[in-house]
């Protein structure tokens, strides 16, 4: 419930919504995309999912159906396009009626978008790829006159999920973890003066840039983290060590503060049968770190990679 506390304190803000453009070539049929859509919520549990407040409880309620509607909107060009979509996200969704927006954008031209935005209370980003996949088949089958698949043995209910996860509360040895993990986090740092200068918005507003990396610098990122103190399960892994590193480095030569925190989602899905089902897995890995002003990038890299070890364990 700490992603609908958190929407809560802030009502007014759409902290958790999960907005995607995908730009498609050619037309796209719209009844054919909403039907679709409809049956890839009709399918799975999380996305007929909403939040209600009983006695000031929240309480997860997964309704039997929930209609879907794909509005259709005409537009001149893609800056138009993103315009309308940036105006879109930021509309607050009613908790306790529907977590899903969609709506296919016509361009001059020919160029489609489908914009579709989702509630972080039933999704994550693992699960944005399913459901891009899952329609993408549905409409594929629609569009050849098949009948449309309505039964997934590969996956589980999100809903088996969440009953594990409760039985799984009781095991001592996880106890023992979640004291540890409440231990890292009690003592809260305070958000770094970048440069001196403090964060005073609180909007959910950014801007994402891309960063080309050469060739040399590719190469240099990939030996480093071949190295025995950075290498860990896999190369992705190390390669986060790595990054994380150069981020709270960056950090602390920015702000001048030694203790400094960094939040990394996990995927969580730590079953197979999980591996489709779409729902909001994601844990929140929280990286501390106390900085000293002699401290080796080696050393940095080294604790990165034991505190990232022992959460996958």
């Amino acid at each position: 419930m700490m992603l609908y506390l958190g929407q809560q304190v802030r009502p007014d803000i759409p902290l958790y919504n999960m907005a995607m453009g995908f730009s498609l070539d050619g037309e796209l049929n719209h009844r054919l995309l909403s039907r679709a859509l409809q049956h890839c919520v009709d399918t799975s549990d999380a996305l007929r999912t909403v939040f209600v407040q009983t006695k000031e409880v929240p309480q997860r309620v997964v309704l039997p159906s929930l209609s879907i509607t794909t509005d259709q909107v005409e537009l001149e060009s893609h800056a138009a396009a993103r315009q309308w979509m940036r105006r879109r996200t930021r509309s607050n969704f009613e908790l306790d009626r529907l977590l899903l927006d969609s709506a296919l954008i016509r361009i001059s031209g020919g160029a489609t978008i489908w914009y579709l935005n989702l509630h972080h209370l039933i999704t994550d980003g693992w699960s944005l790829e399913i459901i891009y996949r899952r329609v993408a088949q549905f409409y594929q089958e629609l569009l050849a006159g098949s009948e449309l698949q309505t039964e997934f043995p590969a996956f589980e209910e999100y809903a088996q999920f969440e009953r594990l996860e409760r039985v799984d509360s009781e095991d001592p040895e996880l106890g023992k973890a979640r004291e540890h993990w409440a231990a890292q986090v009690a003592t809260q740092t305070q958000p770094p003066r970048l440069y001196g200068a403090a964060r005073r918005d609180q909007s959910t507003a950014s801007t994402r840039l891309k960063l080309v990396l050469n060739h040399s610098i590719v190469k240099q990122l990939e030996r480093t983290a071949e190295r025995p103190e950075v290498r860990s399960f896999t190369r992705d892994q190390s390669l986060f060590t790595v990054f994380a590193s150069l981020l709270m480095a960056w950090q602390f030569r920015a702000s001048g503060q030694s203790k400094l925190a960094l939040g990394a989602p996990a995927q969580n899905r730590v079953r197979k049968e999980f591996k489709q089902t779409i729902g909001v897995f994601i844990e929140l890995f929280p990286l501390l770190a106390t900085i000293e002003e002699q401290e080796a990038f080696a050393t940095l890299m080294s604790r990165r990679r034991g505190e990232a070890n022992v959460f996958l364990r």
